[in-house]
């Protein structure tokens, strides 16, 4: 079947890796090699060598501690070794990432702005083997076959062979050589869904990185790092809690609120973030700055929720919000309470002929009315 239309090619160019590469590079030439004992490798034995030093394939992630651009090096080198290895799938129900995580991507991983460690707090990023634990690999390939599209240049015709993507994301216990979670992904989207810029040849469409990435977002820590001097709102979104609901729930010293918003163009890098900067009505002075301050966290976690009409080409979802109130001393949950919004979005940005799939915001001024109805203590 042919049709008629223009395609973008995705190409992710990333300015910064190239730099953080090109001074590992520099470095390793005026360094001494050294054999580094006492690191445990995935999928080998101890005296093994690393099997594949092509390191642009590994996403860069920055670390708390001091920087070593040796042990950095020999990271990116193994993350290029992991993305190709077959490991054991051991999932648990209760997987989460512990202590430092380290973020793999495979050359088709990769689209335009696609940052999938952009809501892992930087406390949380390894910067060597040694403190590697968790590891989350996203390994994307060329897809099903969508179609020949033709389109009329300069009175020639011109054809490409369109396909989809398929994504397999992987949580990875690194001592454990297992993976715990797993998850497959795709974009099958055709005619419209392609329409960016002209290409000769072949497409495979760009990955569902706005869904990739609320995937990684669902996984709690196991525990705060001990590291963290700043309320973080990329570590505490993720903390483990226990549900403890009071009656006389109240907001206790300083507060810190946190988000996990899902919302927007459901296939943007944009469409899944965590963020802290909405204090939601609450005084400077009520904000907790330090973590040795801090005592009441309010979570925000809103969410994709179910089909609520159309605008113009877009299907609409509800933004579902999870509103938590959490004693930060003992991460028990005190109070919560769900709250939806189901008005359509009537933006020019909604209204876009490129969106497929958009979900409201979240209901800010209900929330707000919620938060600000618990005492102060």
């Amino acid at each position: 079947m042919r049709r008629t239309f223009s395609v973008f090619i995705h190409a992710r160019v990333d300015f910064s890796k190239a730099l953080l590469m090109g001074f590992i590079a520099a470095a390793s030439l005026l360094t001494v090699s050294c054999a580094r004992t006492g690191t445990r490798e995935v999928g080998s034995s101890p005296n093994s060598n690393t099997a594949n030093s092509n390191a642009a394939n590994s996403n860069t992630a920055n670390s708390s501690s001091s920087f070593d651009s040796g042990k950095y090096k020999e990271l990116l080198e193994k993350g290029a070794e992991i993305e190709k290895l077959s490991l054991p799938v051991k999932l648990d129900p209760k997987a989460v990432i512990k202590g430092k995580v380290f973020v793999v991507e495979s050359m088709p991983a990769r689209a335009r702005n696609a940052d999938y460690d952009q809501s892992i707090s930087d406390y949380r990023k390894a910067g060597s083997l040694e403190e590697l634990e968790t590891v989350i690999r996203i390994n994307c390939s060329k897809g099903k076959f969508l179609g020949d599209y033709s389109r009329d240049v300069s009175g020639s015709k011109v054809t490409t062979k369109a396909y989809g993507v398929n994504c397999q994301v992987s949580l990875i216990d690194y001592p454990a050589s297992a993976v715990v979670a797993q998850k497959s992904f795709s974009n099958n989207e055709g005619g419209e869904a392609l329409i960016e810029r002209s290409v000769v040849g072949e497409h495979v469409n760009p990955p569902p990185v706005g869904e990739i990435i609320s995937y990684i977002n669902s996984f709690q820590v196991d525990k705060v790092l001990p590291a963290m001097s700043r309320p973080d709102e990329k570590e505490l979104v993720r903390v483990p809690t226990t549900l403890a609901l009071k009656p006389d729930a109240a907001i206790r010293g300083k507060i810190k609120i946190v988000q996990k918003l899902e919302k927007g163009d459901l296939g943007s890098n944009l469409f899944s973030f965590i963020e802290g900067s909405d204090n939601y009505g609450f005084p400077y002075e009520r904000i907790a700055n330090n973590v040795g301050e801090l005592e009441t966290v309010a979570r925000i976690v809103c969410v994709k929720g179910s089909p609520i009409g159309r605008v113009e080409k877009s299907a609409q979802y509800s933004s579902r919000c999870e509103v938590s109130l959490i004693d930060y001393k003992t991460l028990s949950v005190v109070a919560q309470k769900t709250i939806e919004n189901k008005t359509l979005d009537e933006s020019p940005a909604a209204k876009s002929s490129y969106i497929k799939n958009w979900v409201v915001g979240p209901p800010k001024q209900e929330i707000e009315s919620y938060l600000k109805s618990f005492p102060s203590a």
